[in-house]
C-alpha cells in the first residue's frame, strides 16, 4: 500500500485527470449520479473508478508544462465525463417527460410530488415511468455496459484528447431530438384516448345541453379512464425502457466515435 501511495504521489497530475473524467461521469450518470446519493459517496465512487484505471495505465500521456494548461486540460476531462453521463441519463429524463405529458392529457397534473432521484417536482405518472425505466435499466445490466463504455473512452479518447467539436454537438442534438420524438410516441396512446373521451363528452354536451352537471361528469370520467389507460400502458413502457436502455449504450459509443473521428482526421491529413 505504501508503494501505491508513493506511485500516486509521483503521478498525481495524471491521476487528477483520470479523476476529473470520473467525477464528471458520476455526477451526471443515472443511478450513481442521482441526487439521492450523497456527494461524498459519489466522490468516493469516482475515486475508486479512477484508481482502478490508474493502476492499469500502461503509458502516461504528455502533460502541459504550465499550470494554466493543466487546469484547462482538467476542465476538459470533467466536461467529457459530464457529456458521457448526460448522454446516459437523458433516456430517463425522456421517460419522466413522457409520464408528465400523459398526466397533462389525463388531468392529473395537480398530483405532483418531488422526485428524490432528481430533486425536481414531477407528476405521479412521470415518477412511475421514470422508476420503471430505471428498474429496467438496472435489471438489464445497463449500468455495467455504461461503465464498460466509459472505460473504453479512456482507450479511444486518451487523456487530453477531448474537444468540444461540432461533430460531438451534432451527436448530442441528434440524441436529444430523437428522444423527444420517442417521448411523444410513448405518451401518444394516452393522448389519443383522452382526445376521444373529450370528443365524446363534447358530443354529449352538444346533443343534450339540458343535462346538468356535465362539467362534473367530465372531471370524474377523465381521471378514471386515464388511470385505466396508464395501467394498460405499463407493459409497453417497460418494453420501451428496455429499448431505450440499449439505445443509451449506442449513443455513448456514437459520442466516443464522433470524438475519435475528429482525432483521426488531423493525423490522416498530416500523412
Amino acid at each position: 500500500m505504501n508503494g501505491v501511495l508513493e506511485w500516486l504521489g509521483v503521478a498525481s497530475p495524471i491521476f487528477l485527470l483520470i479523476l476529473g473524467r470520473c467525477v464528471g461521469m458520476t455526477f451526471q450518470a443515472p443511478v450513481i449520479g442521482s441526487r439521492i446519493v450523497p456527494g461524498m459517496i459519489r466522490m468516493g465512487l469516482a475515486f475508486a473508478l479512477a484508481m482502478v484505471y490508474f493502476l492499469t495505465l500502461s503509458q502516461a500521456p504528455t502533460l502541459p508544462s504550465t499550470f494554466l494548461g493543466f487546469a484547462l486540460l482538467l476542465v476538459s476531462e470533467v466536461l467529457w465525463g459530464m457529456t458521457l453521463g448526460f448522454l446516459a441519463s437523458i433516456v430517463h429524463y425522456a421517460m419522466q417527460s413522457a409520464g408528465d405529458y400523459v398526466a397533462q392529457a389525463v388531468g392529473l397534473t395537480m398530483i405532483s410530488t418531488m422526485n428524490p432521484m432528481l430533486r425536481t417536482n414531477s407528476t405521479a405518472t412521470g415518477q412511475l415511468f421514470y422508476y420503471l425505466g430505471l428498474a429496467v435499466f438496472v435489471l438489464a445490466g445497463g449500468h455495467l455496459f455504461m461503465l464498460g463504455a466509459f472505460y473504453q473512452s479512456f482507450e479511444l479518447i486518451p487523456l487530453g484528447g477531448f474537444a468540444m467539436t461540432p461533430a460531438l454537438w451534432g451527436q448530442v442534438l441528434n440524441v436529444t431530438g430523437a428522444l423527444l420524438l420517442i417521448t411523444m410516441q410513448i405518451a401518444m396512446p394516452a393522448v389519443v384516448v383522452m382526445f376521444l373521451v373529450d370528443f365524446a363528452l363534447g358530443v354529449i354536451n352538444r346533443s343534450a345541453p339540458s343535462i346538468q352537471n356535465i362539467l362534473d361528469m367530465i372531471q370524474s370520467v377523465k381521471p378514471g379512464v386515464g388511470l385505466f389507460v396508464v395501467s394498460l400502458m405499463v407493459p409497453n413502457v417497460v418494453t420501451a425502457a428496455h429499448g431505450l436502455s440499449e439505445r443509451m449504450i449506442r449513443d455513448v459509443h456514437a459520442a466516443i466515435a464522433a470524438e475519435l473521428r475528429v482525432q483521426v482526421a488531423p493525423s490522416s491529413s498530416n500523412r
